[in-house]
């Protein structure tokens, strides 16, 4: 079974409808047009319930036999006998038709913008070839059209004529023209991959790989489309009650009525909740817990009081005040002594003060000066030769050196770091003390009120603390500050803080007792019943956002359904196993066959399993190369060898699939030089020995090499040319034989002679248009005269378009005076009434009438006869006179 078989077979049994329609789209064309994504991705997700009313996905196609050009329903012996009545195809008039020889090779050639192109492209779509993204459009350049291509097609099946009327996008039952192949250049077998690998893949394999493509483009898609809705939460439901179970049980399964149902809300619900709320209102106006809970806010409140009281004791306590006492006598002493070594080191200085506080701040400044911005990265004083005094930017001369010395020497005594270190210290008492907080009496009146009956000793206590204890650490600060040594402080008040603490021990036995007489059962269920209500409440108030959650869970679901069927693992699998299948030692061997008889036996390739997703190749490899790195078989080959392995492989798998369908090639040697060319024309020709075989080419050099191809199975190959030209701007014209200038003499003198008989009324009628045909004949007998030169007077020794020189072909061979004469004489009349050549005369001159053109068409008949006869009496003498002599004997 051949690879598209298998592909065929696993998309009719294995897949879903849609997926078997995206291989039989990718099997019709070279790859997915956005829009058949568009469609694919619709169907799939229609199939699963997301429906776009505004754009209903069309029908699936799924894939069966007869669908793909080469795997018919059933093999049947077919002949493609015309095309006949094309309608809206590109620019061929409608009505247009083009016939096929029944048997041998039926040769159609056009040259580019004749027409050609519209019939291959419209008998590839007949036979559902993959035609990538040629499509069939109607006249541009004419009128509208009024409808789909379409045209009729005439063929015999097993010995019986029929005919069938394809309409482009009408899917027949069973098209019974899929028994025939198409090759083209999309039907190449040889692929050159991203990773520049030349590989080999049977027909229709390339469709894992796409599909692969295909299925991650759609996961993407609906990835992109599908809900995320988060865990549905609300905060303000407590869990515990149904409403919030219930909630935390949602799925995509959960039904709306069941969600209706739960979250219910009628009047008599709301009596319910307003009945109870009184009840518990009532309930715990007096009652214990509430009691409690007032009781452990003031235990609270009291104990914050105690803490700021013990801040405060241990602040400006005895201790702690004379602490304070002690840094400031430490700092006075200090001071002392550095007045006394001032006085002992600097006395002798030029200015008073030295030493004293003010001239130590200029110091310090001038230090800081130095060190950060006159000589970073120097120490203070800087005294070396040339530099500069940092106050007066002078040059230190050798006294000011010695002077700048003395001062760092005085700064850097102990005495003077003990003065610093005082300072710092009552400095830091002071801090303390200002940060010290001491609370008004709005701040705890809440608490005085409370006990100002029950603990009035308490309160009045606490209401005298804290103005005197404020009033004590401001003397401190003053005495600090002013550097009192002997300042006398008012003596701290008693603290409270124990009381306070005391007080708050009692609240929480109260509070204790109080709870043992709580939590009565009827007050519990009440409260029980009122949250359940309050839930439900809730959940009705938002029974439309649940419903849409959940809607939403349904549709992320449909969509994770979808994305299910996009799982490419089996694809891949399959296209590895129906690949392998596919490349038999029968169908290799085949194709080593065939790349000889194409005269490319030196590609000795093999073929070396490689597979990715979706994937399975084989890659082409030369025997017996060296291969060096980085560098690939699409490297190595040309263009042309390219195309040689895709015929290669085309008819190895004709001969493996053992049948005698027709097969139609659209240019099968572009790119192909003279050699191959030569080689694919005996091989098509010896194909049509036991199948049809229909050519389209528009390289006439190759319509040569076919026809001599033909003529050397002296009869066994009937040849059917026929040429598709453009007449008088119309394209598509169909006639039979071969194109102009590919003719013989004798066929072209009877082309001229149908032309002037159409033309000949028109001398008489309408003689504008009687002078531009005259004026193209005679261009045309002005060609025949030159093919006449190569055919006749040469004897074909020399062939436009040919391959050779056939030396031996000059013994007919002579060129006289008198030749030169009439082909010159010839000529010259043709070139005077032709257009476009520097002789020719204007279409406003009359041109020869009928019976002069007759005349002058009967000249160069009888010329080639005589020519032809010369020749062979030339041919016989010379060959008499290339004999050896034989003398007499005897």
């Amino acid at each position: 079974m051949s690879a598209l078989d298998s592909i065929i077979k696993w998309a009719e049994e294995d897949l879903l409808e849609w997926q078997s329609d995206a291989v039989r789209r990718l099997l019709l064309q070279e790859t997915l047009s956005e829009e058949d994504k568009d469609e694919l991705l619709r169907i799939l997700k229609e199939k699963h319930g997301i429906n776009d009313d505004s754009l209903p996905a069309p029908k699936p196609k799924a894939l069966k036999k007869g669908d793909v050009s080469g795997s018919p329903q059933t093999t049947e012996k077919v002949i493609l006998k015309d095309l006949h009545d094309l309608k809206n195809i590109n620019a061929i008039p409608d009505g247009s038709g083009l016939t096929f020889g029944h048997s041998g090779l039926t040769v159609i050639y056009g040259e580019n913008g004749s027409g050609k192109s519209g019939y291959a492209r419209v008998l590839k779509k007949v036979c559902n070839a993959r035609d990538t993204k040629e499509k069939l459009l109607p006249n541009v350049y004419g009128k509208k059209g009024t409808g789909p291509a379409q045209v009729c097609i005439k063929y015999s099946k097993e010995g019986r004529d029929d005919d069938i009327t394809w309409k482009d996008g009408e899917k027949a039952e069973q098209n019974v023209l899929s028994n025939i192949c198409v090759f083209d250049s999309k039907c190449a077998r040889v692929i050159v991959d991203e990773n520049n690998e030349t590989t080999y893949l049977p027909y229709g394999a390339t469709v894992f790989e796409e599909m692969v493509g295909l299925y991650k483009d759609l996961r993407k898609t609906l990835d992109a489309e599908k809900p995320k809705p988060g865990k549905l939460e609300y905060e303000d439901i407590p869990a515990s009650t149904k409403a919030g179970k219930f909630i935390s049980e949602i799925t995509h399964e959960t039904r709306d009525d069941v969600i209706k149902a739960a979250s219910k809300w009628e009047d008599k619900d709301e009596e319910s909740l307003v009945s109870l709320k009184t009840q518990i209102a009532k309930i715990e106006a007096d009652s214990p817990e509430k009691q409690a809970q007032r009781l452990r806010n003031l235990k609270a409140r009291i104990i914050t009081l105690a803490d700021t009281i013990n801040g405060i004791d241990t602040a400006i306590s005895e201790d702690s005040a004379e602490a304070v006492r002690q840094k400031i006598v430490k700092l006075v002493d200090a001071e002392k002594a550095l007045a006394i070594a001032s006085q002992k080191s600097l006395s002798g200085e030029p200015l008073p003060g030295a030493g004293e506080k003010v001239w130590q701040s200029l110091y310090n400044a001038a230090r800081d000066y130095s060190t950060q911005v006159a000589y970073p990265g120097k120490e203070f004083p800087v005294t070396e030769e040339g530099d500069l005094c940092v106050l007066c930017m002078q040059k230190l001369e050798i006294d000011a050196r010695a002077r700048m010395l003395r001062f760092k020497d005085f700064m850097e005594k102990a005495t003077k770091k003990e003065v610093d270190n005082a300072v710092s210290a009552v400095e830091e008492a002071v801090r303390q003390l200002e940060a010290l907080k001491f609370p008004g009496a709005e701040t705890y009146k809440d608490i005085m009120d409370e006990y100002r009956e029950k603990k009035a000793d308490l309160v009045g206590h606490i209401e005298a603390y804290f103005p005197r204890m404020e009033a004590r650490a401001k003397q401190i600060i003053q005495a600090a500050k002013g550097k009192e040594t002997d300042a006398e402080f008012q003596s701290p008040e008693p603290s409270p803080e124990q009381s306070l603490r005391d007080l708050s021990l009692k609240l929480e036995e109260e509070a204790k007792e109080i709870e043992k007489a709580a939590k009565p059962d009827e007050y519990e269920q009440k409260k029980n019943e009122k949250a359940e209500l309050e839930a439900r409440k809730l959940l009705s108030s938002r029974q439309k956002k649940v419903l849409e959650y959940v809607g939403q869970l349904r549709l992320a679901r449909k969509y994770e359904e979808c994305m299910s069927e996009t799982d490419f693992t089996a694809v891949t699998k399959k296209g590895k196993k129906i690949i392998t299948e596919a490349l038999t030692p029968q169908l290799l061997k085949g194709l080593e066959d065939e790349l000889k008889y194409l005269g490319a036996k030196h590609l000795d390739l093999s073929l070396k399993a490689s597979g990715t997703e979706g994937e399975t190749k084989h890659k082409m490899e030369l025997k017996g190369i060296q291969v060096f790195p980085k560098t690939s078989l699409s490297d190595i080959l040309s263009e042309g060898e390219h195309c040689v392995v895709a015929v290669a492989g085309f008819l190895a798998e004709l001969k493996v699939g053992n049948h005698e369908c027709p097969i139609v090639f659209d240019d099968p040697v572009c790119s192909l030089d003279h050699i191959y060319r030569e080689k694919i024309a005996k091989r098509l020709v010896e194909e049509a020995k036991t199948r049809q075989v229909i050519v389209f080419t528009h390289d006439i050099a190759f319509l040569i090499d076919l026809e001599s191809s033909a003529v050397e199975t002296d009869g066994k190959v009937c040849f059917n040319p026929q040429t598709v030209c453009r007449l008088s701007g119309t394209v598509g014209k169909c006639t039979v034989g071969r194109p102009w200038h590919a003719m013989l003499i004798k066929d072209r003198i009877e082309y001229l002679r149908e032309e002037l008989n159409r033309i000949t009324s028109f001398h008489e009628t309408n003689l504008p248009q009687y002078n531009r045909e005259a004026a193209i004949l005679y261009a045309f007998l002005r060609e025949t005269w030159e093919a006449l030169v190569e055919e006749s007077l040469l004897n074909n020794t020399i062939k436009r378009h040919g391959k050779e020189i056939q030396t031996q072909r000059l013994k007919s061979v002579t060129v006289e005076t008198d030749d030169y004469k009439k082909i010159d004489s010839g000529m010259g009349k043709c070139s005077e009434w032709m257009l476009g050549h520097d002789r020719s005369k204007e279409l406003a001159v009359n041109r020869p009438d009928p019976k002069e053109i007759e005349e002058d068409i009967a000249k160069i008949e009888r010329y080639r006869s005589e020519l032809n006869k010369r020749n062979a009496s030339l041919r016989e003498k010379r060959e008499k006179e290339l004999k050896p002599q034989v003398s007499t004997m005897g």
